[in-house]
């Protein structure tokens, strides 16, 4: 650890490994591919290996992705929320079934949920100098919401010009976003909240459906109501919607105006974001959740345990986001600081109290 190896390996081997099974779509595969590379290793030691680096991580998550340079300055900040799948690996009760090894399991499909941070400059442009910061995990929203949280207390987000929420309608993201805002104290001029304009839309459209069966009455429908959800003019969308339609089909349309347009009017006024240079979609979230998660986490037929779930949503973020080398880093630094900090209050590296802190470290 005073060298910082992280595992028994050196930094750069245990990065190689983990990397190669992150990448790959099993951890046998990885063992193929490391082998010919010259890595000759055992699947068990792969996953001992991911499981290591991910204690770490996951024990500094926030400043353990960050270098310390991240200028924000003037800059938006751009957080964009939104939920994944994969399938949780439940071990079965009871006793097992004759001629099998064990009780067997279930695979139920579980959301990790996910958030990135990116910067926009005054126009609206990605600022490419800021490496994305992706996160993921599979707590529930409150616990989506306390690592959002970290990772702002390690960002100097009082320097930024605006604060920006997007994700799809989804409840509990603004649920959340609103008890953030309060717990952190955001300036109301400062925060935008925005519901995807490609999601609203698509509800535009369901809403249009309760009202008409004919496909050319749906089309003439969108394309004049369209141009009113760009403009975030809701109320008026009401009052079309009351001249259109009456009886049965208007009660419908009304309820499905009031829970989704009529509570996120704030959230679509998508004219207004455009002129100040606010991003009016989540496809930077969305693209996050696709590279994060899908293509290795929701892979067919694979299983995931609970904690090797949450290693791999935080293993696979830093690599995604380009902060790969500076996680690797920081892991490695933090393992020598530890073990500096024991041996000079003269504690022996073999000690039970050592070794069990370093393996939590």
């Amino acid at each position: 650890m005073v060298l910082g190896f992280i595992g028994r390996g050196s930094a750069w081997f245990v990065s190689e490994v983990v990397k190669m099974a992150l990448l790959c779509p099993s951890f046998a595969v990885a063992k193929e591919v490391l082998a010919g590379r010259g890595i000759e290793i055992d699947v068990k030691t792969v996953r001992r290996l991911c499981r290591e680096l991910g204690i770490i991580g996951l024990a500094g998550r926030g400043q353990i992705s960050m270098d310390g340079n991240e200028e924000l300055q003037g800059y938006t900040l751009v957080i964009g929320i939104d939920g994944g799948r994969l399938r949780e690996r439940i071990a079965k009760e009871g006793p097992k079934k004759r001629g099998e090894k064990g009780p067997g399991y279930a695979g139920e499909w579980k959301e990790p949920k996910l958030f990135t941070i990116y910067l926009m400059d005054a126009v609206g442009k990605v600022v490419k100098e800021f490496a994305p910061l992706h996160d993921a995990t599979m707590a529930d929203k409150d616990g989506l919401f306390a690592l959002l949280e970290q990772y702002l207390v390690a960002l100097d987000w009082s320097s930024v010009s605006k604060i920006v929420f997007c994700g799809d309608g989804a409840k509990w993201i603004w649920l959340g976003v609103e008890r953030l805002c309060q717990k952190f104290g955001f300036g109301s001029g400062q925060i935008y909240q925005v519901i995807d304009y490609i999601h609203a839309k698509q509800n535009l459209r369901e809403l249009i459906a309760l009202i008409s069966d004919d496909p050319q009455q749906q089309a003439s429908l969108y394309g004049k109501w369209k141009k009113l959800l760009w403009q975030g003019n809701i109320e008026a969308l009401y009052q079309v919607i009351c001249q259109t339609v009456s009886g049965e089909r208007q009660e419908q349309a009304l309820t499905k105006w009031k829970n989704y347009f009529d509570l996120n009017r704030k959230r679509m006024q998508y004219q207004h974001f455009k002129t100040n240079g606010i991003v009016c979609g989540s496809g930077c979230v969305e693209s996050a959740i696709r590279r994060v998660i899908n293509l290795r986490l929701k892979a067919a037929g694979t299983f995931w345990s609970r904690d090797m779930a949450e290693y791999f949503l935080f293993l696979r973020s830093q690599l995604i986001s380009g902060r790969w080398s500076i996680f690797i880093q920081n892991a490695s630094l933090r393992l020598v600081k530890l073990a500096t900090t024991f041996l000079s209050n003269k504690i022996s590296p073999l000690s039970g109290d050592f070794l069990s802190f370093g393996r939590l470290a």
